[in-house]
Parts: structure tokens; sequence; C-alpha cells
């Protein structure tokens, strides 16, 4: 008698099948089959081939009332990943669940399932602006027409943050970029992997950024590692607003040089001191960037000549003290600058109203507000100031045909 080629997958089946019939028949499948029909499956088990086993696997798990992850779940121990189509399990799996025993049909007559490479590309388009931008990114594998589609998508990220921290452990995330830490200062295998994963989704084509930020605490030094990750770049960056926090001079030109000028808009930076600062920042008022930009913020005093802010139209500047120093570059910004609109200066301290009008030798106008003529032309400044908890915030706005009263006479200046 010769015996059937018989797999360890069909033994299994065959046991499984038994043990089904044994104990858990009357109780979980009553009126669904019969135990003849249990055996006659036992007996083919031993001598199926591969495709028809998978079935019975399939037909078992609607048996038992697995759902179809758990179903293929049991397929991925038995078999290869790759012997196992999801589709086609998904197809049995509901025929076997709607009553349908049949495992011979021949799925050759149907008619070829659509795929996601059947949409017309208006329809993908709308399915991917859906997603999350770092949901998009596997799917640029799947094929050519996907991946120009995905890269054609311009896509704004809210925010892309790389935060050195020495304080706590956080999380590496696409909006989110920061490394790890350990309790003597960041290590530089966590800085240099933080970098790469930033590297990467930089690199990728249709993307802008509206709020970039890079803050490393005093004491770290990255410099070799920051002109890795310069010299990775392989397109401008197009961001909207950025951020430098202690970051050196010399960061924030060689990263200032690879942002797309015209897209730029504000350029907020703290700086961690150095020898030749006077120096680099005379590279960076050269730059379209920042040159092009329109809102600058500062938390510290101006450096260099004031000539080097008159590109910007709203100027933060935030002084924990008022210097003597610092009165006339304020002064020369406010009467020589044609393109300055606002200015604002927050004062980490108290001033009086004399003291502020002092400062920009400002006119009175009202109880809480000042005026400043502009030479040359028939515009003023209109300086008003708030008053918190050792905090002073002061606002000078450009105003253009505007003819200040004095506030106690009721007349208009000549």
């Amino acid at each position: 008698m010769h015996l059937p080629t018989t797999s360890f997958a069909g033994i299994r089946m065959f046991l499984k099948i038994l043990w089904m019939m044994c104990w858990n028949f009357e109780n979980n499948f009553g009126g669904r089959c019969t135990k003849r029909f249990l055996w006659t499956l036992a007996k083919k088990s031993l001598s199926a081939k591969k495709p028809h086993l998978i079935r019975l696997y399939i037909l078992v798990g609607v048996l038992r009332g697995q759902g179809i992850p758990d179903v293929y779940n049991t397929l991925k121990k038995t078999f290869k990943v790759e012997d196992i189509d999801y589709p086609d399990l998904d197809f049995w799996y509901h025929r076997f669940y709607s009553g349908d025993l049949d495992m011979s049909y021949d799925r050759s007559r149907d008619p070829k399932p659509l795929s996601f490479l059947d949409l017309d590309l208006e329809a993908a388009h709308s399915i991917l602006t859906k997603l999350p931008p770092q949901d998009r990114i596997p799917i640029r594998k799947v094929c050519k027409s996907i991946c120009i589609l995905i890269h054609s998508m311009r896509t704004i990220i809210d925010n892309v943050w790389l935060i050195v921290s020495l304080l706590n452990e956080t999380e590496t995330r696409f909006h989110w970029v920061s490394v790890k830490h350990v309790h003597d200062g960041p290590a530089r295998s966590d800085i240099k992997k933080a970098f790469d994963y930033l590297t990467f989704h930089l690199n990728l084509t249709g993307y802008g950024i509206d709020d970039f930020m890079l803050s490393f605490p005093l004491g770290v030094k990255c410099e070799t590692i920051f002109e890795e990750f310069i010299s990775s770049l392989q397109q401008p960056l197009h961001v909207r607003k950025i951020r430098f926090k202690l970051c050196t001079m010399s960061e924030i030109y060689l990263l200032l040089q690879h942002v797309k000028p015209l897209i730029l808009k504000e350029i907020q930076k703290s700086y961690q001191e150095g020898d030749d600062d006077l120096e680099i920042f005379d590279k960076i008022k050269v730059l379209k960037q920042w040159k092009l930009a329109d809102e600058l913020v500062l938390p510290g005093h101006l450096i260099g000549p004031v000539e080097h802010y008159f590109y910007f139209k709203k100027i933060t500047i935030e002084l924990r003290e008022l210097r003597p120093e610092d009165r006339h570059p304020i002064r020369q910004l406010l009467h020589e600058s044609t393109n300055l609109e606002h200015l604002r200066i927050i004062f980490h301290r108290r001033f009086t109203y004399k003291k502020l009008q002092d400062l920009f030798d400002a006119e009175e106008h009202g109880s809480r507000q000042m005026f400043l003529r502009i030479p040359a032309t028939h515009e003023h400044y209109l300086i008003t100031f708030l008053h918190a908890l050792l905090l002073t915030d002061i606002n000078v706005i450009r105003v253009k045909g505007w003819e200040p009263m004095r506030a106690h006479r009721g007349q208009r200046l000549p």
C-alpha cells in the first residue's frame, strides 16, 4: 500500500481536527457541520497540497470563531510569510463564514480584484492628502507613479524641533525630534541619531516646515555633528520660521545658507558667545535669507552696526537691562530704517513713563502713549507700553497718514 506524502503542517491539521471532533465539537460547532465532514477534512489534510492546506486552516479558524488577524497569525506559525496571500485569506474567510464550505472553487473565473494602483491619480491624491506626513513615507515604495505623486504634494509640517535636553529623556518623533540623555550630559551617539533622523525627513521632496527649531544647552559641543548634518542636506529647506536657541554663530550661519530665501519669513536667534561672532555676523548680513526675511526676534542686545537690521519689517528685542550704549542704536533704527513697521522691546523690569520718554526722545500723546516724528516724512511712530509684574512691553508702530493730537489741548501738531 502506497502511503501519501504527508507534510508536518498536514499532520498538525489532522491532529487539530481530531481534537475538535473529540472535545470541542458539541460545544462550539453544533449545527455548523457534522463529525463526518470534519473527519473527511482531517483525512484530506494528510495529502493536501499547500494552497488547499492553507484553506483548511482558514476553515478551521472560521469554525472556531477566530477573526482574520488570529487566522493570519496561526498561518504564520505554520507556513512562510511569502506563502500567505492576505487578499486570498480575506476571500476564503468570508466565503466560509457565509456558509459556503466548498474548497474546490476555482478563483480564476472571478474578475481580478482592484488594487490601489488601479485608482486614478485624482482619487489617489485625495486619499494621500488625508494621511499624516510620516505615514506617506513608506507608501513611496509602492511604485514609481505613487512616489512621484507624493513628492509633488506640498505638505506643511507644523513643527520640527531638535532639542538636546539635559533634564529628562525624550523620544524621537517626526514633528518633534529630540535626543536621549545620560546623567553627565547628552550622549553624542544619541545626538548623531537624532540628526540622522532629521536629515532623512528634510531630504524628502515636497515638504515644508512652519516652525523649525534647534536648541542646544550650554556646554554641549555639536560642531562636528552639525557640519556633517549640513553637508548631508541634498536640497534647500522650505522653512517659514526658524529658531536658534543657544547655537553658535557659525551654526546659525551654516543653516541659514541652506534655507530657501523667499520662503523664510521669521528668524529667532539666541547664541553662545564666541570670539569671532562679529566676523561671522558680517557674513550673515549679506545672505539673501537675512535680507529677505520679514521678522527678527533677538533675546538680547543688538550686535554689530545698526544698518544690518534695516531689512526687517518687525523686530522684537528682549532686554534684561537698559544699558546707556543701547539708546543710540534703538533711536538710529527708528529714524533711519525705511522698512521697519513694528519694533517691540520687552524689558524684564518695570520702567517709569519718564524713562521711556527719554529713551525714545518722544512726545507725549495720552496717558499711556507717545509719538515720535520720522524725519523727512509725514509719518509718525505711535509708542504704547504695558506694565506687568517685573515686565515692560513696549510697541512702536509706524503710522502712515496720521496726525497726532495733543491729548490735553485737543490741537493738531504743526
